[in-house]
Parts: structure tokens; C-alpha cells; sequence
């Protein structure tokens, strides 16, 4: 299903997007020009320490990976996971802190009991201003410590206006405690 939602969905609606001017097509990647997009589908046997990430597609900004502090870590984590010569069907492991460098995510999973009971969840949502009825819709949600969450407002406003920018979405942040009191 997710194979097809690759190919029929996303592919389609994000090179036809009016921000971007399609460069080339493959049959499992698509390059998009404007902010250097490209998508893939994972198709190898790829894993964190916490879940299967085979069947997951990665979407990114080429530039902005090129201008990364840490571009070399995050292209070698997209060539592990989505490998552009075809065979390699070794499974492979990533490990959570490279997971988190490649999706951008600010926050860290607990290391101890006392960061169990102090985790916040962080989510960011999408809230159409457009339409009086309109639900919120998550866009992404993570784990976070509590001394992250000055640097998760600053990540999240830069997002914010991004988003706006090019897709014309609303983002809100949600920090919720997720330990019962």
C-alpha cells in the first residue's frame, strides 16, 4: 500500500506542488528543483533499535542536507537506508541518535528512570485558519526532555514559517507531559 501511495499520491502532488519544477524521474526516486527535493521509498530491510523502517518514504532537501553541520552523517544514513544501486538487500541498522540527525528531531529518548518519568511528548500540528470546522491534523510527534524544549520553540518557529511560506500550513506545537502525575 505504502508503494502505491509513493507512486500514485505523493510523487504526483509534490512535483506538481506550484513551488517546484520537476528535474527527473525514476522509478523509485524523484528530484524536485526550487529547494532540491528528493523522495524515496525504503525499500530494504532497514531498523532502528525501536521499529522497522522498511516501507517508510524519506522526503528532503538536498541543499539543506549539503548545508548541514552534519551532511556527511545524514547522506551516508540516506545511502544506508535508501541505497541507489540496486541488490543491496543486506538488512541494516540505524541507530536512533542518526534517526533523529536525518529527521531533524530535537528530541532524545530517556537514558535513566528520573528522564522516563520527566519525558514530554512534542507534537506539531497543522490547523486550517481557512475553515471554521476544520480538526487538527499531526504532522509529526516526539519525545522530548524538558531542558530541549527552549531549543524545540526555536526549531518549531523556523519551521512554522517555512511551512507557511511554501504550503501556505498553519503549524501549532503541543508539549504535553507524558508521565502521570
Amino acid at each position: 500500500m505504502t508503494t502505491a501511495f509513493f507512486h500514485n499520491v505523493l510523487v504526483p502532488q509534490v512535483m506538481h506542488h506550484p513551488a517546484y519544477k520537476t528535474l527527473s524521474m525514476k522509478t523509485s526516486q524523484t528530484s524536485i528543483g526550487g529547494q532540491g527535493l528528493e523522495c524515496r521509498l525504503i525499500t530494504r530491510d532497514a531498523r532502528s533499535p525501536e521499529m522497522s523502517l522498511q516501507g517508510y518514504v524519506l522526503l528532503w532537501s538536498s541543499t539543506a542536507v549539503e548545508s548541514h553541520p552534519q551532511a556527511a552523517l545524514i547522506q551516508r544514513s540516506i545511502d544506508l537506508l535508501c541505497p541507489t544501486t540496486t541488490g543491496q538487500t543486506k538488512s541494516v541498522m540505524i541507530s536512533e541518535q542518526d534517526l533523529a540527525v536525518i529527521l531533524d528531531i530535537l528530541g532524545r529518548l530517556p537514558a535513566s528512570e528520573a528522564e522516563i518519568r520527566a519525558m514530554v511528548e512534542v507534537s506539531y500540528w497543522h490547523q486550517d485558519e481557512s475553515t471554521v470546522d476544520s480538526s487538527p491534523v499531526l504532522l509529526t510527534a516526539f519525545a522530548a526532555q524538558p531542558d530541549q524544549i527552549p531549543a524545540i520553540q526555536t526549531h518549531f518557529k523556523q519551521y512554522r514559517d517555512s511551512v507557511r511560506s511554501l504550503f501556505d500550513i498553519t503549524l501549532k506545537l503541543h508539549v504535553q507531559a507524558m508521565a502521570d502525575p
